[in-house]
């Protein structure tokens, strides 16, 4: 069993080869390579530096496409039977490419492996960062067999940027694919330098536009439980909203009151999640509290705001041919 790690990336070169440093100092007998698909035309390893590992490493060059293309390219070139993929500015933990390697041999029906990712503090705040990394399959440590991504079309060019393996989910589920998970197959993916902002982050037209594709593709996602989960969500809110228009005060303190109350209601599950979650083994600083309090009002009003969109529209708002916005 032969394992290439596809790594797409873009302008970090000092981070990738601290990553390809890593990579080839496991301590591991598995036959494996490396392919690394440098999204930038100008940008290149040198050959002396290659030249200095033990493992063979193969480069490609694509112009600035998106990581999804990235893999999609170095999956194309893979020699391998199973193709792992692993972020630029990510590390391996323990003998990651090992665990596998063994995953693998004992479950050999798996057709796609995902594994856990620990991220250490955070330039955002450290709270929200760590919600972005639960469970649920990232492209950061995701193990595909390259039969079945061949078979299942790879990722879909038009989400390159964003979502793309929510949607690949999708597809795989469709295709009845066996999905495995471990803890012990284990990347660390430390934050971003960069300041966090709130508003950047959370709130983008193209977040809308690409989400409505992704519903239109698969509508199943927005169907039955997440369906009654928004309806119920929105029942209260609608009740106070309606309680609130009929009490006897100037309409602006009206509105403020609702705010108000929305902003407590997100605040108070806010404090739920930080007072149960295991996961987290971090103080939180109150700002964060509040800034996550927010993004969580805000992050139900767009996925409201999404399943809307795509009942009104009758076509995606993205074309899947030529992955362009529809004029």
């Amino acid at each position: 069993m032969k394992i290439s790690i596809v790594i797409p990336t873009h302008n970090r070169e000092e981070k990738l080869k601290i990553l390809l440093k890593s990579l080839d100092a496991q301590k591991t007998s598995v036959d494996f390579e490396m392919v690394v698909v440098i999204d930038n035309l100008t940008e290149t390893l040198s050959s002396d530096f290659l030249k200095s590992f033990s493992r063979p490493i193969h480069t490609i060059n694509i112009e600035n496409s998106g990581p999804g293309i990235a893999r999609n390219k170095g999956a194309e070139i893979a020699a391998g039977e199973i193709i792992a993929f692993i972020d630029d500015d990510c590390l391996p933990v323990g003998n990651w490419i090992e665990e596998i390697y063994q995953f693998l041999e004992k479950h050999p029906e798996v057709e796609i492996l995902h594994g856990s990712i620990v991220s250490q503090l955070a330039s955002m705040p450290p709270f929200i960062h760590s919600f972005q990394f639960t469970d649920e399959p990232k492209t950061t440590n995701l193990i595909i067999k390259k039969d079945f991504f061949i078979r299942s079309g790879g990722f879909d060019p038009v989400l390159s940027y964003w979502s793309e393996e929510k949607e690949f989910f999708e597809r795989a589920r469709k295709h009845k694919a066996v999905i495995g998970y471990s803890e012990d197959i284990k990347i660390e993916h430390p934050p971003a330098v960069r300041r966090f902002n709130l508003f950047q982050s959370f709130i983008s037209i193209k977040e809308w536009v690409l989400n409505d594709y992704v519903i239109q593709k698969h509508p199943q996602i927005y169907h039955k439980k997440r369906f009654r989960k928004i309806c119920l969500q929105a029942i209260p809110k609608v009740l106070i909203i309606l309680a609130i228009l009929f009490i006897p005060i100037d309409f602006i303190l009206r509105l403020v009151v609702i705010e108000v109350i929305f902003f407590l209601v997100s605040f108070i599950k806010t404090m739920a999640i930080v007072n149960k979650s295991s996961k987290i083994a971090l103080n939180v600083p109150f700002i964060d509290i509040l800034q996550y309090s927010l993004v969580g009002w805000l992050s139900n009003f767009i996925s409201i705001i999404t399943f809307i969109l795509s009942k009104i529209h009758k076509k995606p708002l993205i074309s899947n041919e030529k992955g362009i916005f529809r004029r």
